[in-house]
């Protein structure tokens, strides 16, 4: 075999030991990693288990799971340390929440449910006075005390909820507004803050906090 020959061959081998490599890269670096598990338990049965549904579907790293819903929030968190005790969670970031509104229970019962949930490493979403005001963040601030069914009914008349469903033409509003609707939430603790009202006071909601991590 003549030197020429013996150089032609060698840079044919050497070129497909680095296609190989290459290929062993590209597949350890695009591995998909295993999904995390949300799983929520809701207060609300039909209006915040389909939004979170929704915004589940458009992130492929997020299993949502609906575990319960139509619950008080007491019975929720309860219902969530049962949960949390005999799952069988295989990632850190798997996590149990309850989401739920303030309504007519007291604000320290509130305070105590979630104490009693961080307490047992569940994460809660609240809103006062109701799961509505976080959709009507979407399209306009809410600084002054308010009613769950002068919210719902707001909710309404801003085209985001047709009953107790979100309506269709109301998603894009949702989907496009979310950063505005999260700087809003996070405005109103701020005003609580200054005012000196408790937080979580009348009206707020941190329903954003679950729906970064649905986003992520």
């Amino acid at each position: 075999m003549s030197y020429t020959t013996r150089r032609i061959c060698e840079v044919s081998r050497t070129c497909q030991f680095m296609r190989k490599v290459s290929n062993n890269r590209s597949n350890r670096y695009t591995t998909r990693l295993p999904r995390r598990i949300i799983r929520v338990m809701s207060e609300g049965h039909i209006t915040e288990p389909e939004y979170l549904r929704r915004l589940a579907k458009s992130n492929s790293n997020v299993v949502l799971k609906i575990e319960k819903s139509g619950k008080s929030p007491d019975t929720l968190v309860r219902e969530a340390q049962k949960l949390y005790k005999a799952t069988n969670r295989i990632q850190s970031s798997d996590q149990v929440w309850c989401i739920f509104d303030v309504d007519d229970v007291s604000h320290q019962s509130i305070k105590e449910i979630r104490a009693r949930a961080s307490t047992n490493d569940i994460k809660t979403a609240t809103s006062n006075p109701c799961f509505e005001l976080w959709l009507v963040l979407h399209k306009e601030n809410q600084t002054a005390y308010t009613t769950s069914s002068k919210i719902q009914k707001r909710a309404e008349t801003l085209g985001l909820v047709k009953g107790k469903k979100v309506a269709a033409a109301g998603w894009s509003c949702l989907s496009d507004n979310y950063e505005a609707a999260k700087q809003r939430a996070i405005a109103l603790d701020e005003m609580h803050l200054r005012n000196g009202s408790s937080p979580g006071s009348n009206p707020s909601t941190d329903v954003w906090r679950l729906v970064d991590v649905l986003s992520s």
